[in-house]
């Protein structure tokens, strides 16, 4: 849970840009869970 919406989005868009470089590559071996890991949420 990442609190600011920009910083949010930015990951989100990295994340996604590194998998479809990668399947330009023709590297097929990561996936979005091995990305994210294990993320707990925050209780406020």
């Amino acid at each position: 849970m990442i609190p600011f919406d920009e910083t949010r989005k930015y990951v989100a868009a990295v994340l996604t840009y590194a998998l479809i470089y990668q399947k330009r590559l023709h590297r097929n071996t990561l996936k979005m869970t091995d990305l994210l890991g294990n993320v707990q949420s925050r209780k406020t």
